[in-house]
C-alpha cells in the first residue's frame, strides 16, 4: 500500500515516512549516491527537498570529482561564497560545450561609441542617447542599467 498524505500514513500499517521526514544524516548518506542529474531532478519535488539539496555538503562528493569548482583534493572550499550546486553546474556545461555568449552592448545603427569617465559615473553614447552608469567603488562594477538616459537638447545640457 502507498501511502500519499498525511491521513493515509496514520491509517497505513507499515508506518512509511516521507523523504522529507528522514533524519538529515540518513537523507546526506541516501543523496550521496545520486549523481549530479538524479540531484537536479530531485530539487524539483518540494521547496523543502530543493533547500535540502541545495545545500553544499550535498554537492560536496561530486564537486570533488568535477573539473575546477574550486574543491581542492584534500576538500578544502577555495571559493565558500559561491554556492557548490551553481559551480558543478558550470563544471558540467563546460565540458559539455556549452555555454551562453552574452552581448553587452547592442545598437541598431552601425555608430562608434563614445565613454567617458567622470568620477564615479560613466557616460556611454548609443545611438542619439547617453546613459548614466553609476560605479561602485567597492566592487568596480557598473550598474546593469542606466540611472538616466539623456537624449535630444538634453544632451546639450
Amino acid at each position: 500500500m502507498v501511502c500519499r498524505d498525511q491521513t493515509d500514513m496514520q491509517r497505513c500499517p507499515h508506518r512509511m515516512l516521507l523523504l522529507s521526514q528522514l533524519p538529515e544524516d540518513v537523507l546526506y548518506h541516501i543523496l550521496s549516491h545520486l549523481d549530479c542529474t538524479s540531484l537536479s531532478r530531485l530539487s524539483q519535488v518540494c521547496k523543502s527537498i530543493y533547500r535540502f539539496v541545495s545545500r553544499d555538503e550535498v554537492w560536496r562528493k561530486i564537486a570533488k570529482e568535477c573539473l575546477n569548482t574550486g574543491i581542492t583534493r584534500n576538500g578544502t572550499d577555495i571559493y565558500p561564497d559561491l554556492q557548490l550546486k551553481e559551480r558543478v553546474k558550470v563544471a558540467h556545461n563546460w565540458l559539455d560545450g556549452l555555454c551562453k555568449r552574452t552581448i553587452p552592448l547592442k545598437w541598431k545603427t552601425k555608430l562608434l561609441p563614445w565613454l567617458q569617465l567622470d568620477g564615479d559615473m560613466l557616460y556611454l553614447s548609443q545611438a542619439a542617447d547617453i546613459g548614466a552608469f553609476h560605479l561602485c567603488r567597492e566592487s568596480g562594477r557598473l550598474q546593469r542599467h542606466p540611472s538616466e538616459i539623456f537624449s535630444g537638447h538634453r544632451v546639450l545640457k
